[in-house]
C-alpha cells in the first residue's frame, strides 16, 4: 500500500531515504533546493459558510498581542455544518477599549458575568460548549473564516430559531 508520507520513500523505488536537517529532523525532498510533498489526497479546507455554530473551547492560552499588548488566545472547535471539526481562533486583547470581546467569552462560556471581577482556570473553559458566529472577512488580501462573535448556548438557539 504506498504511504502519502513524504518522508518515507514509497517501497520498491529507489529515492534515498531524506538526509537529516541540523536539527535532526529529516527533510521533505532531502537537503537540495528542490522539494516534493505528496499532496494528492489532501483537500483544502476551504471557507466555512457563514452562519451560527456549537463549538466547544479546546484551549485558551495567555499571551502578548503584536501591539504588545496582553491578550487570551482561544481556540474554539466546531462541532457541527461542513467545518466540523475545523479550530478558529478568538484572539481578545485585554485593554479597556477591548475588554467587550473578553466579556462575551467568559459570559458565553459560563464563567463571569460583567460587573464582577472574573478568576478562571483553564480547566474551567476547555471542554465547554457555546455557540460561535462565523463570517468571512478579509486578511492580508485573503479571504478567511473567522469568529465573529462568542454566544452561549441559549443564544445560539434564538440566533438559529431566527435563521
Amino acid at each position: 500500500m504506498p504511504t502519502n508520507n513524504p518522508f518515507i520513500p514509497t517501497p520498491g523505488t529507489s529515492r534515498p531515504a531524506p538526509a537529516p536537517s541540523s536539527a535532526g529532523a529529516p527533510l521533505p525532498g532531502g537537503a537540495s533546493d528542490s522539494f516534493e510533498v505528496d499532496l494528492t489526497d489532501v483537500e483544502s479546507q476551504g471557507l466555512i459558510p457563514e452562519g451560527a455554530y456549537r463549538a466547544r473551547c479546546a484551549n485558551v492560552e495567555q499571551s502578548v498581542s503584536k501591539g504588545g499588548n496582553p491578550m487570551f488566545v482561544w481556540d474554539f472547535e466546531l462541532l457541527e455544518g461542513s467545518g466540523k471539526g475545523r479550530v478558529l481562533k478568538v484572539f481578545t486583547a485585554i485593554t479597556p477599549a477591548a475588554m467587550w470581546k473578553v466579556a462575551e467569552t467568559v459570559i458565553a462560556l459560563g464563567v463571569g458575568q460583567t460587573g464582577e471581577v472574573v478568576k478562571f482556570s483553564r480547566s474551567d473553559v476547555v471542554g465547554k460548549d457555546c455557540g460561535v458566529t462565523v463570517a468571512d472577512t478579509e486578511y492580508n488580501g485573503n479571504v478567511r473564516s473567522q469568529v465573529q462573535r462568542v454566544v452561549s448556548l441559549a443564544e445560539l438557539e434564538q440566533l438559529k430559531a431566527q435563521a
